[in-house]
């Protein structure tokens, strides 16, 4: 019985250590994720202002201003 009750607080003190590496591990790649999401949205407005742009340039002005 008290190996068993040892072998349980051996697994809960490895728990205890390993959860919390885990959630902010966690964290840690979901805050990187939504940086490079934020990152690449702002690369695509970016062209796609410089498209609508140009495009609305090559309407408007046939002769390229």
């Amino acid at each position: 019985i008290r190996d068993g009750t040892l072998m349980e607080i051996a697994i809960f003190s490895q728990l205890i250590y390993y959860v919390p590496t885990l959630i902010l591990a966690l964290i840690a790649y979901i805050v990187a994720m939504v940086s490079n999401l934020y990152k690449y949205t702002q690369i695509i407005v970016l062209k796609w202002s410089v498209l609508t742009e140009w495009y609305l340039n090559s309407r408007y002005f046939p002769n390229g201003t």
